[in-house]
């Protein structure tokens, strides 16, 4: 409130507590149940962005404490999927070699839209207490809450159901809608409150017409921006970019090396890595900045840039106890990350059929890490022309003893435990 956009978060406070209110969202009581404590809430602030990197909008949104909640008591279950990147792959493959039509909506206030089946109490929401004897008794989902988003996620499966969706069992996150062939069939992936719907125009535009039925949805038509990948066309050439240059310039800056010396390897060939003696362990405070830029690389490795999963993989390694050296060789990636910062995954291609084959290529060092004698093995998964999957790992080396081997061999789970 004290800072220069003060008029834009007081109005996306206004704007979110009118949300709450049509919803519905809380009743206001003056006594709870003996025994229970209300719990703590807060404002959390974001800019929303465009594709482009401008500011799209201002966001207020009120969050709940859950890491206060009792389980039993005032929360249950709390799985709540989102739709696997491996899904996200396949599924722009689809849309780039079919030259689907795709859009993505958001859902406004997505977890306001469903109920919850226990009793949650809140402290009144700071700038807009009423009394001081009240208390919110909560009706509807907020954010922070521990079974928000799963109640949110089974209220979208029944509103898709009713459409005649049906959920993938590899990934329930994913609907299809089928039709005649696969180019007539409607597909939609969900990351929370943010959806991707692929297929025929006509298609597209009946399903966003029963989705608006049900909640309240800002179409954002053609996709763009998904998950912090922007997404880039060409449907001349049956081709997808996921562009993640505006995320690197964010990790970039947030680490202070936005202007640091860029370099060509994400890792210098020969390098050898060891476990951190206890002396030479960095401090708790230098540990947790390690294993946050490790998740911040980890995240754009499985996104877009599978050439750096190497580093990764064998940086991870050593996230429980890093060193000094460690941090230089994670600072090492990002400087590649500077130097490659404009480098795109490609998505698609023209293919001789509709029915992309599935390749799969792998590699391992056969236990040569002087450390632990493990293997170090990768691997990758292509979708025609595409990379779908990638990793790379320890492992331990299995002996089978004579007896194992000869139940491995005539065993009929063979294929099973292969």
């Amino acid at each position: 409130m004290t800072s220069p956009n003060r008029a834009f978060w007081l109005r996306a406070a206004y704007e979110e507590m009118c949300s709450i209110v049509k919803h519905g969202t809380f009743d206001l009581v003056t006594e709870i149940p003996p025994g229970r404590k209300p719990l703590q809430s807060k404002w959390v602030w974001k800019t929303k962005k465009h594709a482009n990197g401008t500011i799209e909008r201002f966001k207020g949104r009120w969050v709940v404490h859950g890491d206060l909640q009792k389980k039993g008591i005032n929360y249950t279950e709390t799985f709540a999927p989102v739709t696997n990147l491996v899904t996200l792959h396949i599924f722009l493959t689809i849309v780039a070699i079919l030259d689907l039509e795709m859009d993505q909506l958001d859902v406004i206030s997505a977890f306001l839209n469903s109920q919850i089946d226990t009793k949650v109490f809140l402290h009144q929401l700071e700038g807009f207490q009423l009394a001081i004897e009240y208390y919110c008794q909560l009706h509807k989902s907020i954010y922070g809450l521990c079974q928000g988003a799963k109640s949110w996620y089974m209220v979208l499966h029944e509103a898709l159901t009713e459409d005649d969706f049906k959920r993938l069992m590899a990934d329930l996150a994913c609907w299809i809608k089928r039709g005649e062939s696969l180019k007539a069939a409607c597909i939609l992936i969900a990351w929370v409150d943010h959806i991707l719907i692929a297929g025929s125009r006509e298609k597209i535009n009946a399903n966003k017409a029963h989705l608006v039925t049900k909640f309240k949805i800002e179409d954002q038509g053609p996709a763009d921006m998904f998950i912090n990948i922007k997404i880039k066309r060409d449907r001349d050439r049956r081709i997808i970019y996921l562009d993640q240059s505006y995320y690197c310039r964010d990790i970039l800056d947030l680490y202070g090396m936005g202007d640091c010396n860029p370099c060509l390897l994400p890792m210098n060939p020969g390098l050898s890595l060891a476990k951190a003696k206890t002396q030479e362990s960095l401090s708790e405070t230098e540990k947790k900045r390690y294993q946050v830029m490790i998740g911040f690389l980890g995240y754009l490795m499985n996104c877009s840039r599978p050439d750096i999963t190497f580093a990764i993989g064998k940086l991870g390694l050593y996230a429980a106890c890093p060193s000094e050296k460690h941090l230089l060789v994670a600072k090492h990636v990002f400087q590649y990350i500077k130097g490659t910062i404009d480098t795109c995954m490609i998505i698609g291609g023209y293919l001789d059929n509709l029915l992309p084959n599935i390749s799969t290529f792998f590699d391992t060092s056969f236990a040569n890490d002087p450390d632990d004698r493990r293997s170090t093995f990768g691997y990758m998964i292509q979708f025609g022309h595409t990379t779908i999957l990638w990793k790379s790992k320890k492992h331990k080396a299995i002996t089978l003893s004579t007896t194992d081997a000869e139940y491995v061999a005539t065993s009929e789970t063979t294929r099973d435990i292969s």
